[in-house]
């Protein structure tokens, strides 16, 4: 190391050594060390960050394969898919029965309420779900009550003439507004009638024969009924007959 006297007079320390060119600065040892473990740690966080890359790819491809196996049928597993179809096509291939009024009636039949008429000494039982209407039938003539549900009628007359005594008979109103057409059964001892009416349906009656008058009167229950119910008309023909 060495001195330069300046033009001025003045006296500049040298940092280079005379004669051997420039001279590098001076490096501490220790800043030396201290970038080489920087380095190094730089070098294995790169490391260990393409590791855990690698091995998280690893198991993310692994994952992939197999699911997409798993959802491939073998050859020993049944197709759900065929199987369904197959259960489609048999639940679709039976019909599918309809609700007719022959199972609505049957069923009110079954859950109804049942009340009491009253009528002098010729009460009877009806059912709950029957509307009550009262008629005067003209060309009778006579007065009728009925209980009726839909096309099913149960016809009380309480008074009709001496013509009734034999009231069973073609052109006879059975009803408001209903005729008896035939007769195909008949308890005479018993007052029981049975046949077909004017329109087409069945009709289940009884007389009684009322005494006491100058000349004999008759009293008549009639059950009317769509021939498709017939069936289901255990309960009300029973009223008739125990009437």
């Amino acid at each position: 190391m060495g001195y330069t006297i300046n033009p001025d007079g003045t006296v500049t320390r040298n940092p280079f050594i005379s004669g051997s060119g420039p001279r590098k600065p001076y490096q501490d040892p220790k800043n030396n060390r201290n970038s080489s473990s920087l380095l190094r740690i730089l070098t294995s966080l790169i490391i260990i960050g393409s590791l855990f890359f690698a091995g998280t790819m690893f198991i993310y491809l692994t994952k992939e394969k197999t699911e997409l196996v798993s959802t491939q049928p073998s050859e020993s597993t049944p197709r759900t898919t065929e199987n369904t179809n197959a259960q489609i096509e048999t639940s679709t291939s039976q019909p599918i029965r309809k609700i007719t009024p022959a199972d609505v009636f049957h069923d009110k039949v079954r859950n109804c309420q049942w009340y009491r008429h009253s009528s002098g000494d010729y009460s009877f039982n009806y059912p709950d779900f029957m509307k009550y209407d009262t008629y005067f039938v003209e060309d009778a003539p006579g007065s009728v009550e009925v209980f009726s549900w839909e096309d099913v009628e149960l016809a009380y007359w309480p008074l009709l003439g001496y013509w009734a005594v034999d009231f069973a008979e073609e052109g006879n109103f059975v009803t408001k507004s209903t005729t008896i057409s035939n007769v195909t059964y008949k308890a005479i001892s018993k007052g029981i009638y049975s046949g077909y009416t004017s329109d087409g349906r069945i009709y289940y009656l009884k007389t009684k024969v009322l005494e006491g008058g100058e000349v004999p009167h008759a009293t008549v229950l009639a059950l009317i009924y769509p021939q498709e119910l017939k069936p289901y008309m255990d309960e009300l023909t029973k009223i008739v007959l125990r009437w």
